[in-house]
């Protein structure tokens, strides 16, 4: 399977998590034929609390949602890599190369309140909404 965009944080249990299932909902709202994945280089156990709580009232089935391992495989099978903070956590970013990556320099939501995240959520919207106007 091809994968669009590629996007990546450390826990893959937030941010990354978010604009996947953002990205995937736009592009099918949008009818373009593009598809998005998202993983981490140290997957937690299970996703945020908080991000599921938001994803759910977003209209997000995000009951089952898993974190996942960015693997090698991944990263050959995407055209765009969008990681989620290295400006801001560098020494905990994942190393990727021979793909052009683009960082979106957001906060973790880790120890974000509900009303934080909200916040967050809409930023990732509006980034995943520019970046799929721009994709041909």
């Amino acid at each position: 399977m091809k994968i669009d965009v590629l996007f990546v944080c450390v826990h893959n249990s937030g941010r990354s998590k978010m604009a996947e299932y953002i990205f995937n909902f736009l592009a099918k709202e949008y009818n373009k034929p593009f598809y998005a994945y998202s993983a981490g280089t140290e997957p937690s156990e299970k996703v945020n609390k908080r991000v599921v709580n938001i994803m759910n009232k977003k209209g997000y089935d995000f009951l089952f949602v898993k974190p996942r391992k960015l693997t090698d495989e991944l990263i050959i099978r995407a055209d765009n890599v969008i990681t989620m903070g290295c400006g801001i956590d560098s020494k905990s970013c994942p190393s990727i190369y021979g793909k052009k990556i683009i960082d979106w320099g957001l906060d973790d939501p880790y120890d974000m309140t509900e009303n934080q995240i909200e916040e967050l959520y809409s930023e990732i919207y509006k980034l995943v909404d520019q970046l799929l106007s721009k994709m041909k």
